[in-house]
């Protein structure tokens, strides 16, 4: 349709000027309207695209000061930049309990606040800092909060390992260790929070780091509702200062300080050839008490031999059997 438009164009020009003297602008225009169909009916250009770069010099990098998890290991403050240790979510009583954290941000660029209400930071942040704990046994929070400063590179950098609780009272956490010796028998469930400033002080807005675990205590047994066989009470001091004697002797670290004879008599030992009495002893049970401020009661024998006319007076270990963790009295 095009190829016909044109010819009648080219004819109609030929025709409307003379042929001779003005052949040179008829070529023109030919040449104009064949540039001009040319144009016309060729594919369009396209353009080059350019990838833009993006711009990142306005971007601002946001810290995560998200609460961290907080993992527990029987194990002594290990190094959590070097390895990672076994974690553990169950403990028993009296087993070594060491918390280990791994920050999402530095320790000492946590911000900290003079109220809770406040949306910008107060103080200036230092790659040190102090820090507070806050325990929560069985869902309801612990009265004590012990605050400390963390020294040395965990305080700087994004992991920290703090032991809780071990046989040996220790500076860090030892309210929270008697408060673990002063629950009763059974499962208890501790949360632990790990908070940036100090109890009422400047502090976050939430934990640092946030963490529980499983504790089993064994079911304390009580040792007054021990039956007695006998009520004695010079033969029950007399079966204490025994024992007492033995225990030193030996480096044993408890020390009893009450005693029940479940004995209804003494038993009397005599030899088996020739049935003449060599003495006399009493089955004992005894409350002691450990170092730790744990308490446990342990059957004994006691002994006073005989020298052919009257018992000695003074009482004797004779032998141990089984021991039970108790309440102290």
């Amino acid at each position: 349709m095009r190829t016909n438009l044109l010819l009648i164009v080219i004819t109609a020009i030929l025709f409307t000027h003379p042929v001779y003297s003005q052949l040179d602008d008829v070529f023109g225009k030919v040449k104009k309207e064949i540039e001009k169909y040319i144009d016309t009916t060729s594919a369009p250009k396209k353009e080059k695209k350019t990838k833009k770069k993006a711009d990142t010099t306005s971007v601002a990098v946001k810290k995560n000061f998200s609460t961290s998890v907080m993992k527990f290991t029987r194990e002594k403050e290990p190094d959590l930049t070097k390895s990672e240790p076994r974690y553990n979510e169950n403990f028993n009583f009296k087993e070594l309990i060491t918390a280990c954290i791994k920050l999402n941000a530095p320790f000492g660029e946590y911000p900290v606040y003079d109220s809770p209400e406040q949306t910008a930071p107060t103080v200036q942040q230092y790659p040190t800092g102090d820090y507070y704990l806050k325990f929560y046994i069985n869902f309801s929070e612990a009265d004590y909060k012990p605050a400390g400063v963390l020294m040395g590179n965990e305080i700087s950098g994004y992991t920290s390992a703090l032991t809780l609780y071990e046989t040996e009272i220790t500076g860090d956490a030892e309210a929270f260790e008697k408060q673990v010796n002063d629950l009763p028998g059974g499962k208890h469930v501790i949360k632990v929070e790990m908070w940036k400033g100090s109890p009422g002080g400047q502090s976050g807005k939430e934990p640092v780091a946030a963490g529980e675990f499983t504790l089993y205590k064994p079911v304390l047994k009580i040792f007054s509702q021990i039956p007695a066989g006998m009520n004695n009470s010079r033969l029950e001091q007399d079966a204490i200062d025994a024992i007492n004697r033995y225990a030193a002797a030996e480096g044993w670290k408890e020390r009893y300080y009450k005693a029940v004879i479940n004995s209804y008599d003494w038993y009397i030992s005599r030899n088996e050839w020739t049935s003449i009495i060599k003495g006399r002893s009493l089955e004992v049970i005894l409350l002691g008490k450990w170092p730790d401020g744990s308490c446990r009661y342990a059957e004994f024998s006691v002994w006073q031999s005989y020298d052919g006319s009257r018992y000695s007076d003074v009482m004797q270990y004779n032998g141990i059997g089984s021991m039970y963790d108790a309440e102290c009295e």
